[in-house]
């Protein structure tokens, strides 16, 4: 009978040790991965395929003391978003809404390379533009938003004041009074498909926004046009440099205009 060489004995030996310590690395690896890594491989996973947006409360009015409004939120405008990480051609994204925008192709990559999962590449669009981008298959997420306007132009303007794009108040009553009139934003989840198109997620816990609160004052828009009317030509006259008008009620010291 032929004896066993030994070097054939001794690979075969070292590959079946090579073989199983392969086996025991694959075995570490997977209970790593199904049981120590799990929950936090979930989470990554969940992330990456849901994104979170905020949903903007309607402001609140600032109205005269018979309930004429001093300011409104006008027009169905359109914001449109995207979550950066789900975006495969940033600079073709970003050149797209450059020609259609106005503004520059460094802008919009600026944006696209923030540490986010959602951010916003363009605001307050009538919605023919925002159609016209978002049909170019840049899986956007498209927000609805209004836009401050102030439907008696600047009568009581220095009163009043006025807000930034975000709608938050920088002058003004607007200022002073922005916690009462912003109100509470809301959220809202969108799933994100394999192409990462953006779909609404109906099992995601919603948060609806709260509107703010409306804010009544006690001038009389009548009053406020007739004293502005007759104050602004009162400073050419006597070439002031500026002058101050302010109408009270006697009887409760109520302002009813203040120019």
């Amino acid at each position: 009978m032929l004896q066993p060489d030994p070097s054939g004995l001794r690979r075969l030996l070292i590959i079946r040790a090579l073989l199983l310590a392969g086996a025991m690395v694959i075995l570490v690896r997977l209970v790593m991965l199904q049981i120590w890594m799990a929950p936090e491989l979930s989470r990554t996973a969940d992330l990456q395929h849901r994104t979170e947006v905020i949903t903007p409360a309607r402001r609140g009015d600032i109205l005269d003391r018979y309930g004429v409004p001093l300011s409104d939120q006008a027009g169905n405008y359109v914001s449109l978003g995207v979550n950066p990480k789900r975006v495969t051609d940033p600079r073709g994204l970003a050149a797209d809404l450059a020609r259609l925008t106005g503004r520059s192709t460094e802008y919009y990559l600026k944006r696209l390379n923030r540490a986010a999962d959602f951010v916003h590449l363009a605001r307050k669009l009538p919605p023919t533009l925002a159609d016209r981008i978002d049909r170019r298959n840049w899986n956007l997420i498209r927000q609805t938003e209004t836009h401050r306007v102030y439907p008696h132009g600047a009568l009581a303007g220095q009163v009043v004041g006025f807000t930034d794009i975000d709608g938050v108040g920088i002058a003004g009553l607007e200022k002073s009074c922005d916690e009462l009139l912003r109100g509470t934003s809301g959220r809202r989840i969108y799933q994100l498909d394999v192409q990462g198109r953006p779909h609404i997620d109906p099992a995601a816990p919603l948060t609806p926004p709260i509107d703010g609160l409306d804010v009544v004052l006690t001038l009389d828009l009548r009053i406020q046009s007739l004293v502005e009317e007759e104050l602004a030509p009162a400073v050419i006259v006597e070439k002031a440099l500026s002058a101050v008008a302010i109408v009270l009620d006697p009887k409760t010291g109520e302002v009813l205009a203040l120019a």
